[in-house]
């Protein structure tokens, strides 16, 4: 489920758990490759601003939480791969050959057929695990063919 966060993730995190109502709260973020001053680092952010997810206790009611939507069992698998237990999406690493993209490691490895638009500017992969719902990630493509 997702949860607003207006006074930060820490925040909604920490009163979601203290609460009980919930198993699991956390900030999805991401490493999105930028350039500072010519050179290209790895800096986190967060992929939804202002949202925490989590996973609600057995029982428990999203209206009680106060939920402000639900990802489908589809995107709750995405997220739990891509982000893994640590929640943080690392970088993927690809080339596209004769129009198709082929990743060669990172957590897109197999998930090339969710891949909806490239951004090779920014280093940006969309993925659209359901009609209308975006979820951008980093991936840097190395050649093109």
């Amino acid at each position: 489920m997702v949860l607003r966060a207006p006074r930060g993730p820490r925040v909604a995190c920490a009163r979601a758990l203290r609460t009980g109502l919930v198993a699991d709260a956390f900030e999805l973020t991401r490493m999105a490759l930028r350039r500072v001053r010519g050179t290209w680092i790895a800096a986190a952010e967060s992929v939804w601003p202002g949202y925490v997810l989590a996973e609600p206790a057995e029982g428990v009611d999203l209206e009680e939480l106060g939920a402000v939507g639900a990802l489908t069992p589809r995107e709750s698998a995405l997220v739990r791969r891509l982000g893994g237990s640590s929640h943080v999406i690392q970088v993927s690493q690809g080339r596209i050959e004769d129009g198709e993209l082929h990743v060669l490691f990172g957590p897109l490895a197999g998930l090339e057929p969710l891949v909806s638009h490239i951004d090779r500017h920014r280093r940006l992969a969309w993925l659209e695990p359901e009609r209308g719902r975006r979820l951008a990630v980093g991936l840097e493509v190395t050649s093109k063919t």
